[in-house]
Parts: C-alpha cells; structure tokens; sequence
C-alpha cells in the first residue's frame, strides 16, 4: 500500500506506524504525542499532512531523519497546523532541501524561527502564524526567493525592523506579517515585490511614510496597515491600482489630502478612521475641506482684518485705563490721609516706622520737649509723642484734632498707640512739619534770626 487518504473523518487514537506510504492525509481526532516511529515511515513520504487534529507535544528531532538524513529529501509537504505542538521548531528542518510546503500554524511553537529554514531554497509557501513564536525575523528566511505563494507569520510575538531582504521575495504573492511588535519604518525594499496581491502589516509599531517604491506594487489587490504609527500623505498613487480592492489605513497619523479616484472612491473599500489630520476625500468620509495655499494667504488676510482694529482698540483701552490710574494716583498723593482717620488713630502707623523715620528718636532730629511730650522730626512729618501716663491727655487730644479745622493749625497727619522696644506703652500724633521756624521765633525774633527764617521761605 502506497497511498491511503483518511481524512475528514472523525478517527481517533494514536498516529499510526504506518510504512511504505506517500500521503497521510488530515482533518481527523488523531490524538497523542508525534511517534518517534515516524521516522521509519518509507522514504518515498511526500507528503505527510496531519494538520486538524488533537496532537499534542514537541515535534521530535526523528521527523528530519526518517531513517538517516538522506531519506528526508523526498519530503515535498510538511503540514501539522492546527494542532497542540509546543516547544521550538527543530532547526534540523534546514534539512528539508526540497521541501516545497511548511505548515505548522495555530499550535504553541515558542522561541525564535530558525535561520536554519532559510537553507529550504525550494520553499514556496511557509505559515507560521498563530504561536508564540518571538525574536527577530531572520533576514535567512526573507532572503528565500523561493517563497512564491505565502508567507505568514502573524499572530506571534516577533520584534525589531523588518530586514531589507524582504526585497529578495519578488515572486511572492501574499504576505502577512500582522500582530506582531514589529517597529521601525517599513522598508523600501518591500517595493520590490512586485508581484504582490496581498500585504498586511496591521497591528505593529511601524513608523514614518509610506515608501514611494510602492508605486510598483502595482498588482495589489488587499493593503491592510491599520494600527501603526504612520505619519506623512496618503500616496496619490494608490489611486491607480486598478487591482486595490481593499485598503485599511485607520489608526495612524496620516495627514493632508485624501484622494477621491480610485479605491478612494468607495467606502466599502477604504478604511481611514483615526487618522484626524486628512481632509478632502469624497463627501460620504466626512472629512473637513482641505485648505489649500491661496484659502491660507485670504484666511491670513482676514485673520489680520480683524485682528489690527482689535490690537488697537485693546491698546487704546489700555491707554485710557492708565491716564486714569495716574491722576487718581496723584490724587491719592495729594490727599494721602483720610478725613476719618482720627475716628480710630490705633496702630495707624507703626511704632517702628516712627521708629526709623526719626533715626531712632536721635537727638539730632529733636526739636524740643514740652509739658505733654518730646517732639521730633521724621522725614517731612513732624511727631509729638507723649510722655509716659499721659494717656487721658492723648485721647483728648484726639478728640479735639478730630474737629478742629483752621488753616493756621498744623495738620494732624495720623497717630500711633503701642508699644515702644522696651514693652512701655508709647503713644504719638505726627503732624505734617512746617519748615518756616515756630510761632516763638516770629514773636520774639533777633535781626539775625530775621535774616535767617527769611532765608528758609
């Protein structure tokens, strides 16, 4: 027996040891660990699919001997997809050289991917995809120039840049890449796969522009690169793919205008959401209106239109809102005291400003001491302050200054009640000082003194 097709049925148990067979065939329960004994099945096995099934466990080294290495050059189709394989993919599969097909799909494969698969040169469709597979893309596998129908390595872990050998694929035809952790920029290589019908990138760290060599990736028919960091303009020239049924640019940061020819004609058939810096495009993606140069330069001119008789309305405001504040200043030096404010002369002003304006109550700034208190000079103010138990007099005299108006008594300027360094209480009225002498030296004046006081006016 050469040939016996078992699939699509529901056999469980063990993979049998079967031998002197080409094909064994899948989509059945076949349950159990991959048999060591695989590796005496004949060496005319082509083809040995048992993808769909229960199998679980490593893949064992034995697959690539099959009764010594040699044997193993038979072996075209290799398919255990969807299956509960775990551990690495043995790099013994670098044995495989005319290996055309490599399904190992939807299982928990952990680890990096083999540089090794890169010495399979007759390699034409590889899927991975849907493990847990992680490290970089070996730049050995992306050189294989064989790979003409697919390569699939989405749903996994893999990191770093794509390497610029994704120029050597020229023949491939369906590439994804997607639901990884790939960053960088997209390189512009990729332009070189010209025969490209399918390519999705969604779902990675991607930056920067698209490439402008991807105007020759004129036959593609899917370009899915939602859920990256892309910046720059949609190329225009996607717009004349005339193969582009599908185009999913939502959830980067494209800007500017959105074509309207083309793929861009149709919603079912392009996808932007997310992308808040685009405007144009047809009416039905809602977009905001793009503004071009000469909308700028009208928008700026009239931005200036409004904006000079504001800016002068503003400083004319302000203007008439300081003259007013200077004259009320002046006012306010001109009449500094209030007229009440003997009602309450308490704490007016502090003992230690009186303190200070008289340089410490120095006897250079004593004019004289009379029955009720020593008077001095402050700085233009003159300040009677009282003796010590003389707090009856003070607040009469308060009393009296509060209602005593007459253009030939000095002004009495505030008060101050307190305490002096010591603790004592300290009580005194500062008058506003009058340079002209005092009313002794005019009634009872020498002819020098006359001179003098004449002088001062």
């Amino acid at each position: 027996m050469q040939f016996i097709d078992v699939g699509s049925n529901e056999l469980t148990g063990k993979v049998p040891d079967l031998r002197k067979l080409q094909k064994l065939y899948h989509d059945n329960n076949f349950g159990g660990f991959l048999p060591k004994s695989i590796a005496n099945i004949s060496r005319n096995l082509g083809f040995l699919h048992l993808h769909n099934n229960q199998i679980s466990g490593v893949i064992p080294r034995e697959i690539s001997n099959l009764i010594g290495l040699e044997v193993l050059s038979n072996l075209k189709k290799l398919g255990l997809s969807q299956n509960n394989l775990f551990g690495r993919i043995p790099s013994s599969f670098g044995n495989l050289t005319i290996l055309l097909i490599l399904y190992l799909n939807g299982n928990y494969l952990h680890d990096s991917i083999p540089a090794s698969i890169g010495k399979c040169q007759n390699l034409e469709w590889l899927k991975l995809s849907q493990n847990n597979l992680s490290g970089h893309i070996p730049k050995e596998v992306l050189s294989l120039s064989s790979l003409s129908i697919e390569l699939d390595l989405s749903y996994n872990q893999l990191v770093g840049s794509i390497p610029k050998e994704v120029g050597y694929l020229k023949n491939l035809g369906y590439m994804d890449l997607s639901y990884n952790s790939l960053s960088g920029p997209i390189p512009v290589e990729l332009g070189s796969c010209v025969y490209l019908e399918m390519l999705n990138l969604t779902n990675n760290h991607l930056q920067g522009a698209i490439p402008s060599t991807f105007t020759n990736l004129r036959g593609l028919q899917v370009l899915q690169l939602s859920h990256n960091n892309l910046t720059g303009k949609v190329p225009a020239f996607l717009k004349d793919f005339k193969f582009l049924q599908n185009l999913n640019l939502s959830y980067n940061d494209f800007e500017g205008a959105l074509p309207t020819k083309g793929v861009f004609n149709s919603t079912s058939s392009v996808s932007i959401v997310g992308n808040r810096k685009l405007c144009g495009g047809i009416t039905q993606l809602n977009l905001p209106k793009c503004i071009t140069t000469k909308s700028k330069k009208m928008k700026s001119k009239a931005h200036l239109e409004v904006a000079i008789p504001l800016i002068l309305g503003i400083v004319v405001l302000a203007l008439a809102v300081f003259i007013v504040y200077f004259r009320w200043l002046r006012g306010q030096r001109k009449e500094p005291f209030p007229n009440n404010l003997l009602e309450n002369p308490i704490l007016r002003v502090s003992y230690h400003s009186l303190f200070k304006s008289t340089n410490g109550f120095s006897s250079e700034n004593l004019l004289g001491v009379g029955g009720f208190g020593a008077v001095y000079r402050g700085y233009d103010v003159l300040m009677m302050m009282e003796l010590p138990l003389q707090s009856r007099s003070f607040e009469a005299e308060c009393e009296i200054l509060k209602s005593t108006r007459h253009r030939n008594l000095v002004k009495v300027l505030t008060a101050c009640s307190g305490f002096d360094l010591q603790g004592n209480d300290f009580k005194a009225l500062v008058y506003e000082y009058m340079d002209n002498g005092n009313l002794e030296n005019w009634l009872h004046f020498s002819p020098q003194e006359n001179i003098e006081i004449e002088e001062n006016k």
